[in-house]
């Protein structure tokens, strides 16, 4: 054989071990992937799984906190609203107790307010003296 022959003999056979080689490396990596991919797979699966629960938890504690802060509010709205009434309702004690010290010191004052009131207004009432002295609080309509 030349020497040429031996080097086209020596390559074709690296050729073939190089082959065989790689063709052997492929056929592993095929099975390392068919055997992986189901595992890789359930493990994706797992770990979406358990970002849907964890986001599912922060948005029910979201949503725990947005009614304890309706709460809170209503609660505040509520406490204004009765102070408010409260306020309301120590001005009109003050208010009738002012009036009734007016007419224990005379008695006369209760028409003095009935004339402001009348005159107060737009032309809605119709005074008619009495007898008394006294206007007429309520009129049938």
């Amino acid at each position: 054989m030349s020497d040429r022959e031996e080097r086209a003999a020596k390559t074709r056979k690296r050729i073939t071990i190089w082959g065989g080689i790689l063709t052997l490396l492929l056929a592993l990596l095929i099975t390392a992937a068919m055997a992986g991919l189901p595992k890789y797979k359930i493990y994706t699966q797992t770990m979406r799984g358990q970002a849907d629960f964890r986001e599912a938890e922060i948005n029910r504690q979201i949503l725990v906190e947005e009614a304890k802060a309706e709460e809170e509010a209503l609660q505040l709205r509520a406490n204004g609203e009765a102070k408010r009434e409260r306020i309301k309702a120590d001005a009109t004690e003050y208010a009738i107790q002012k009036v009734g010290a007016g007419l224990q010191a005379n008695p006369k004052y209760l028409q003095l307010l009935w004339i402001n009131e009348v005159a107060g207004s737009d032309g809605e009432r119709i005074y008619i003296p009495t007898e008394a002295g006294l206007p007429i609080l309520e009129a049938g309509r």
